[in-house]
């Protein structure tokens, strides 16, 4: 009879059983034609290619940042520092301040014992900067964003929070675009407490950000520091002095110290904390030289360590003259940087 439409036919039987003992026959020849202690031939390289396990893929080499690299590999020609990893760090500030996170209280060996010593550091997580070359004028022009929001999508709005410095090499607007990045202020919302003493903001302890590094701090955990002391960067405002946290304060102190006394390692230590500027003046204390202005290089020369001046002025880049930023003509630009005694 038909099979239903869609359906197998079913087999017949016997003819699956003379196909099975055909089969079964022909395994049984083969088998008594090889010897039983002659090892089977190995596979043709022809015929079972795809059977070969191939060489294990090299690994793709990947760069890993390291303290010890001569160069900065979070620095190219679009430059982003809203990460921690861009922050440099020697070896001895590494081992004296720990990691790039917020640091536990601790007492580092570069503060002396007549010394205040800072509890907690955050290093300062810089905002953004490009640094590209001008073939029209053979400069290369590091700018630098400014808006704590991020860079605006709208140009009118984001031309404002530009600023832009011209420099005739690479590595020297490099070293501009870190110096100028101002730092990304903490929200408040992230911060419920102090970030020195850890007590609770309340409504008579308000928080404030520290302008050097970024930090949510109270009134007592905080002092002020003169408008120059910062980059204009970070000072958006125009005012004439800037809040900033007590551990800022007490790293400021303790470079200078460092300097004047050319105790190159110790220098080094506090500008890995990361919350150093090199191209502004310290802030002036009370009883200080009478309020003189000195930057880093005066310091660094007073105290009579050629590494220390070198290192500032070749590898870091310290200016000798006044830079202006922006496009038009800044008044005393390009004059020698002096102390307020000539």
């Amino acid at each position: 009879p038909a099979s239903p439409r869609g359906r197998r036919p079913p087999t017949n039987p016997v003819s699956v059983r003379g196909r099975e003992s055909a089969g079964g026959a022909t395994r049984r020849e083969r088998s008594r034609s090889r010897p039983r202690n002659v090892a089977r031939p190995p596979p043709s390289p022809t015929t079972n290619q795809s059977a070969q396990r191939l060489p294990p893929r090299p690994m793709r080499a990947t760069r890993q940042a390291s303290d010890e690299e001569d160069g900065d590999a979070n620095i190219g020609r679009d430059i982003s520092f809203d990460s921690p990893r861009v922050q440099r760090r020697s070896s001895f500030g590494k081992s004296q301040f720990g990691t790039m996170e917020p640091m536990p209280s601790r007492s580092p060996s570069v503060f002396s014992t007549s010394q205040p010593r800072p509890s907690r550091v955050h290093p300062r997580i810089l905002l953004s900067a490009t640094v590209y070359h001008n073939e029209a004028t053979n400069l290369w022009i590091a700018t630098i964003n400014t808006n704590q929001r991020g860079v605006a999508t709208n140009p009118k709005k984001a031309s404002k929070f530009l600023k832009a410095f011209s420099f005739p090499s690479e590595t020297e607007a490099r070293e501009s675009a870190i110096a100028n990045a101002p730092p990304k202020m903490v929200p408040f919302s992230d911060c419920p407490t102090c970030f020195i003493c850890m007590v609770k903001f309340t409504v008579f302890k308000r928080a404030s950000h520290c302008r050097n590094c970024g930090v949510c701090i109270c009134h007592n955990c905080s002092t002020f520091w003169t408008a120059k002391s910062v980059p204009n960067t970070y000072n958006l405002k125009n005012l004439s002095r800037v809040r900033v946290c007590k551990s800022c304060d007490t790293i400021s102190a303790g470079f200078k110290k460092a300097l004047l006394h050319g105790s190159y390692e110790n220098a080094i230590g506090f500008y890995g904390t990361g919350n150093i500027n090199l191209r502004n003046p310290f802030p002036m204390k009370r009883g200080d030289r009478n309020g003189e202005i000195t930057y880093p290089i005066h310091c660094a020369i007073e105290g009579g360590n050629i590494n220390i001046v070198r290192w500032l002025l070749e590898e870091k880049f310290c200016p000798v003259r006044k830079v202006g930023a922006g496009n038009g003509k800044k008044k005393n630009a390009h004059e020698p940087i002096t102390t307020s005694k000539g």
